[in-house]
């Protein structure tokens, strides 16, 4: 297309053909990709060209600040673009899809808020549809509050009512007219189901929807880019991991740790050069795998994937108390097992400062709605901690003789 333009002397051809060219290019060959982004801008503001155009740039220059990880300018050009849909009136499965990639690229840059408006938007357009198409369900058309919005507030049940009515809405989106966006939303929608029962302490039905998370985010690939959607594979890679992670965490509670070691297994093995975002959440993988494989008598793989990592769960400022107490209790048990007797002390100390750390949590969840839940999840380990520490005891050398 670039070398037609180039021959016809086509300026809006090659407006088209360097935009496409940045959005192929930018996984591979970001430096290259930016230069024709720039070019693509530049020619456009030189001669102008028609709205189809202009959104051409615009996704290019999207794609270009994503893999640069300037996820913030990419969603603020996203907003221009929505902005741009609603004055043209698009048709509202196009504005739909274009308020869920903002919703994607919000959530990646971590404005929670921004992301829950962008999700609110999407499905009012879906509603729409529906509505359009003949859907009667007042179940279909009125989906409630949104879940995040209700799941921030502590209102797990209207959490879990509103998703549900959500997802009813989708299904009824007709397959043939479903967009790569559609089943990201989907996907997200399913996984914030699925925190709702956790967060409210109901670990079964949390695991059977983390195991629909899991499997909305691992479709096959060319679901999520139906419609020429550019695939966001961070956001996917995340969703997986984050419903694995999900499944585990609820599997212990349930007492089924050697399940829970399954599920960490399948986290998929991340390629040289992953994106930080996926890194972060394949070490989180980690330590809760550290912590299952204590549960199911394995202490020292779980001192392979725990010790190493201790110091940046305590120093992150992020880290929850509870997720430090998990981890420090954890280790401490597994260096108690596997490790020297030169351990052992430093062990006592860790189970010490879990216990500490739990504390803290409780005082934490206090200024919370939506961890409501966890102060008898804290009492219950503080328990387990204390009468660990009564048992495992550092008795003093005896004297030589």
């Amino acid at each position: 297309l670039l070398v037609r333009a180039e021959q016809a002397g086509d300026d809006l051809t090659r407006i088209q053909a360097h935009a496409l060219l940045a959005v192929l290019l930018a996984g591979e060959r970001l430096p290259e990709a930016t230069t024709l982004s720039q070019t693509a801008r530049a020619t456009l503001d030189r001669v102008g060209g028609d709205p189809t155009i202009e959104r051409l740039v615009i996704e290019a220059e999207i794609e270009v600040l994503t893999r640069a990880g300037d996820h913030r300018g990419a969603a603020r050009l996203q907003a221009d673009l929505v902005a741009a849909l609603e004055l043209s009136l698009a048709a509202p499965e196009v504005r739909s899809a274009a308020y869920t990639r903002l919703s994607e690229l919000w959530w990646r840059a971590g404005d929670e808020a921004a992301r829950s408006a962008a999700i609110r938007a999407a499905m009012e357009l879906t509603r729409k549809v529906g509505q359009a198409e003949g859907v009667t369900d007042p179940g279909l058309l009125e989906a409630g509050p949104d879940p995040t919005d209700a799941l921030m507030a502590g209102d797990f049940e209207g959490a879990v009512r509103s998703g549900r009515a959500q997802l009813a809405l989708l299904a009824a989106v007709p397959a043939d007219e479903r967009p790569g966006p559609y089943y990201s939303t989907v996907a997200y929608i399913t996984s914030d189901l699925a925190m709702s029962f956790d967060l409210d302490g109901r670990f079964t039905e949390a695991l059977e929807a983390y195991r629909d998370g899991e499997a909305a985010w691992s479709l096959p690939m060319e679901r999520f880019t139906a419609g020429d959607t550019t695939a966001d594979l961070v956001a996917i890679t995340s969703g997986r991991i984050d419903n694995l992670i999900g499944q585990a965490a609820c599997l212990l509670e349930l007492g089924r740790a050697s399940e829970a070691v399954e599920a960490l297994r399948r986290v998929p093995v991340l390629p040289p050069g992953a994106d930080p975002k996926n890194r972060a959440d394949a070490a989180r993988a980690a330590r809760w795998l550290g912590i299952g494989l204590v549960a199911v008598g394995q202490p020292a793989a779980a001192i392979t994937l725990l010790a190493p990592t201790l110091a940046s769960t305590v120093s992150d400022p992020a880290s929850k108390p509870m997720v430090r107490a998990r981890h420090r209790f954890a280790l401490a048990q597994a260096l108690w097992e596997a490790g020297s007797l030169d351990d052992r002390p430093r062990a006592l100390a860790m189970a010490a400062d879990a216990e500490h750390d739990l504390t803290l949590a409780i005082a934490d969840a206090a200024q919370q709605p939506a961890l409501r839940q966890l102060p008898p999840l804290a009492r219950a380990l503080g328990e387990k901690i204390a009468a660990w520490r009564a048992a495992h005891v550092v008795r003093p050398a005896a004297p030589p003789r």
